[in-house]
């Protein structure tokens, strides 16, 4: 996406316009995919600073796959994750935003460590990286001591 994020945006509207037109027609089969969309859209839209946009996106993505874990939690609960991560990620770029930021990580970081126990060559990633923005976020709110202890627990330094 780098120097490309025009063209990132403008080809992701474009399969959200595809995908919206089959959600319509079948939205048991492509609720899911239109979700993804919507989160995809929002991430390239933070990444060209269109954080409004991006926020509105991404708290969209958030809401479906919610509706879809009610159904099936197994099939879409990773996907849930993903989206409150990156919509925590658009929330705390403003200081305003941070509060909901961590709520929205905390809620990731559960889900993330159920997966973890489960299957943690495929999770254990996404964990530690939405325990580090945690530590960036719980920073940015004076919680520099819960920060610091969550860094030291990611690099084994716990015991100092």
């Amino acid at each position: 996406m780098l120097g490309h994020g025009a063209e990132a945006v403008a080809a992701e509207q474009e399969a959200l316009s595809v995908r919206r037109r089959l959600a319509r027609a079948d939205p048991t089969a492509f609720a899911a995919d239109l979700a993804t969309s919507v989160g995809n859209l929002g991430f390239y839209q933070a990444g060209m600073g269109r954080y409004e946009e991006a926020l509105a996106a991404t708290e969209q993505a958030v809401t479906s796959y919610r509706r879809l874990v009610a159904g099936d939690r197994a099939a879409y609960e990773p996907e849930l994750a993903r989206c409150l991560s990156l919509s925590a990620s658009v929330r705390g770029r403003r200081p305003q935003g941070l509060q909901g930021a961590l709520r929205e990580l905390e809620e990731a970081i559960a889900i993330y460590r159920r997966l973890a126990a489960e299957l943690p060559e495929a999770f254990e990633g996404q964990l530690r990286r939405c325990l580090r923005m945690e530590a960036v976020v719980l920073d940015g709110l004076g919680r520099h001591q819960q920060a610091t202890a969550i860094r030291r627990a990611l690099s084994g330094d716990s015991d100092r």
